[in-house]
């Protein structure tokens, strides 16, 4: 692989884009004012640091502890995260491009498509709001996508291993497990039980499915969903906006992927669609009650992933690779730039 070929030139890039971009966002991030979580976060610091109190999954306080021994304040315990976020989004590029990316050999093509990643994430909503409130659903879910990336691999070990550590972050991620292996299933089958979710989801029927599971074997599931949040009616339920958000990529990217023929062997773009179509089937199984979008985060934080695929299959000319590169990734940084300075 790649990776294991160019290391120098690879450190060399992270150190690069470490030294002028990320290090100072991430001082920004650390002191910001910003992000509907933000204040939470800080209590839950301040109750760590005075009395030792856990009250969210025990992941997140292992950065409180690192703080503390540090003899750090609430500055470097968001610096923390924000950096270990900037980490997971490296691991998710090195794993997915290198092992399914028909231009991985190429070092050229791969650094372009680094800063087209990058630019991508910097630029996404989904990423701002990870990345300054729901940190611990941000961290959970890429270290998700990470094990995901070892399960189609056939590295049992890592899977396991990075799925439970997800879940120190954000118990949520457990929901997803059923899911996982319907990656494997044959595209027919696959596609088949998406769209039957999608055209279910609209109607209500799932949420009847989830509360006539949880009945029949005891398993507080819809209690658990419905209770969340349950006197906040804000974003509720079913959302057309949502659900047709979510929808389009799923569909653009298995039109692209059948329109834009390429050298993919082993159907390994084919592969990062159905992972997207799995995340997705989140939103259309568990979305029915409060904050139903949370279920969709799970595969809005996964697009830029698939999009750099995308981007790879349509774009065939280098100096249009370029030209798009530089400019999604200095968009990407302006623009989550402007929104912790806003």
């Amino acid at each position: 692989m790649l990776v294991s070929q160019s290391k120098f030139k690879l450190i060399l890039a992270v150190f690069f884009v470490s030294l002028f971009f990320v290090l100072p966002l991430s001082y920004l991030v650390a002191v910001r004012e910003i992000g509907t979580d933000t204040e939470n976060y800080r209590y839950s610091f301040y109750l760590f640091k005075e009395y030792g109190y856990i009250s969210n999954e025990m992941g997140v306080y292992f950065f409180a502890w690192l703080t503390l021994l540090l003899g750090g304040g609430e500055e470097l315990y968001f610096w923390f995260l924000f950096l270990f976020l900037i980490f997971l989004l490296n691991l998710n590029y090195f794993g997915f491009f290198s092992s399914f990316s028909v231009n991985s050999q190429s070092d050229n093509l791969f650094y372009l498509f680094y800063l087209v990643f990058l630019g991508l994430y910097f630029f996404s909503t989904w990423f701002h709001v990870v990345s300054l409130s729901v940190l611990r659903h941000g961290i959970a879910l890429l270290l998700l996508y990470y094990s995901i990336f070892h399960f189609l691999k056939g590295d049992a070990f890592k899977f396991i291993l990075i799925f439970c550590m997800a879940a120190l972050f954000h118990v949520s991620v457990v929901l997803f497990l059923p899911f996982i292996f319907m990656i494997n299933r044959s595209s027919t089958l696959f596609y088949f039980v998406f769209s039957l979710a999608a055209i279910l989801y609209p109607l209500g029927v799932i949420e009847g499915f989830v509360e006539l599971f949880s009945s029949v074997t005891g398993i507080p599931l819809y209690s658990k969903i419905v209770s969340y949040s349950e006197e906040n009616l804000r974003y509720y339920g079913f959302d057309y906006r949502y659900y047709v958000y979510t929808l389009f990529w799923a569909v653009f990217g298995f039109l692209v992927f059948k329109l834009f023929p390429s050298d993919d062997e082993g159907g390994a773009h084919e592969k990062v669609l159905k992972v997207y179509c799995s995340l997705a089937m989140m939103l259309f199984v568990f979305g029915f009650a409060s904050f139903s979008n949370r279920y969709g985060l799970f595969s809005w934080l996964f697009l830029p992933i698939l999009q750099v695929l995308l981007i790879e299959r349509v774009v065939r000319t280098q100096y249009i690779l370029h030209f798009i590169s530089f400019f999604l990734f200095l968009m990407g940084i302006a623009s989550y730039l402007l929104f912790i300075l806003q």
